[in-house]
C-alpha cells in the first residue's frame, strides 16, 4: 500500500495514461516509461515534487541486480539463521531478493531450495504458480474491461494498485484469486478465504480455485460495502455476504454489467424521490401557496 503511493503520481498533480496497451485479439502489455504520458498539473498536487523525486531515488536504488549465486548464498545464510525458510522469512529479511524473483530466476522456489540443500516443509506450488494466477487475472481484467467499454460505453480505467478497474473515474471493482482450504475431515465442507487488502472497492470478484488450487472452479461477486477484511466463501456462507456465483466469464461479465445498470439507474431515482422530498417540506406563504 505504503509503495503503490509513493509510485503514485497522482500525488503531485499528474494524470499518467497510457501504461498499458493492449492490441485487438492480443494480450494486454505494459508500456515502457518512455511510451506513458503525462498530463502534469491534471489534479491538485498534494505532495512536494523535491520529496517525491527523493522517494523515487531512494527506491530505484533498491533496485540492483544481484547474480543468481549471490542470491542463494543470501537465501543459505538466512537458512542458517533462521532454521527454516518461508515466504514470510524471505519478505521481511534485509538484503534478500522477494520470493517471486527466486521464482523467476530459478523457475521455482523450490528449486532454488533444492540448489542449497533445503526440503520446505509445506507445499510450495502455490508460489510456484503466482506468476501464473497474476497472468489469468491480467488476462480476465483486461475481458472485462473491454466489454464494458463495448457494450455499455462507460469509461473502463486498469489503475496500478492490482488487479482492478475503474468505472467512469468513481465505481471501483477488484480481482482476486483464492485457494481451497486445506479441508480438516472428509465430512468438512469446501472453504475459501479472501483477503480484502483496500477498502476502495465497491464490488470484489473472486476466483475460487478447485482442491487441488490448479483450476477455476467458480466466479463469486461479492458487495463490498460492509464487507469484512477477511472473507470466507463457502457455499453456505455466500447468501449472508450477499454474494452471487457463477460459472464462467461470460456469465461473470453478464452479471457485472447487470450490476452497473442498475446501479446507474437507481441514482437518478434517488435523488428524485429527495427532490420531491423537499418540494414537501418548503414553508407555504399565507395565501397557502409554496414559497418559490
Amino acid at each position: 500500500m505504503i509503495q503503490a503511493i509513493l509510485k503514485n503520481e497522482n500525488y503531485v498533480g499528474n494524470l499518467v495514461y497510457n501504461r498499458t496497451s493492449r492490441r485487438l485479439g492480443q494480450k494486454l502489455i505494459r508500456n515502457p516509461h518512455h511510451l506513458w504520458i503525462r498530463n502534469t498539473a491534471g489534479v491538485e498536487r498534494i505532495i512536494d515534487q523535491d520529496l517525491f523525486a527523493r522517494a523515487q531515488k531512494l527506491m530505484a536504488e533498491r533496485y540492483t541486480v544481484i547474480p543468481e549465486d549471490e542470491m542463494l548464498r543470501r537465501l543459505r545464510l538466512t537458512l542458517a539463521r533462521k532454521g527454516k525458510l518461508s515466504d514470510s522469512i524471505i519478505r521481511n529479511a534485509d538484503g534478500l531478493p522477494s520470493t517471486q524473483c527466486y521464482v523467476k530466476h530459478f523457475g521455482s522456489i523450490r528449486k532454488a531450495y533444492a540448489l542449497i540443500g533445503y526440503k520446505a516443509s509445506r507445499d510450495c506450488a502455490w508460489y510456484d504458480a503466482r506468476q501464473h494466477w497474476s497472468d489469468v487475472l491480467s488476462n480476465l481484467v483486461a475481458r472485462v474491461a473491454e466489454a464494458l467499454r463495448t457494450e455499455l460505453g462507460i469509461q473502463v480505467n486498469m489503475p496500478d494498485d492490482g488487479p482492478s478497474l475503474t468505472l467512469n473515474g468513481r465505481r471501483k471493482i477488484r480481482f482476486q484469486v483464492v485457494r481451497q482450504l486445506a479441508k480438516r475431515g472428509a465430512n468438512q465442507r469446501a472453504q475459501w478465504r479472501a483477503h480484502r487488502p483496500k477498502p476502495d472497492a465497491d464490488l470484489l470478484v473472486i476466483l475460487r480455485l478447485n482442491a487441488p488450487n490448479k483450476e477455476i472452479q467458480d466466479y463469486v461477486l461479492v458487495p463490498a460495502s460492509g464487507c469484512p477484511r477477511y472473507l470466507t466463501l463457502s457455499d453456505a456462507s455466500l447468501a449472508r455476504h450477499r454474494a452471487v456465483r457463477v460459472a464462467t466469464v461470460d456469465e461473470l461479465i453478464a452479471e457485472v454489467k447487470v450490476r452497473i445498470i442498475l446501479s446507474t439507474h437507481a441514482a437518478p431515482a434517488k435523488l428524485t424521490q429527495q427532490n420531491k422530498r423537499r418540494k414537501l417540506s418548503r414553508p407555504k406563504t399565507k395565501n397557502g401557496l409554496a414559497q418559490h
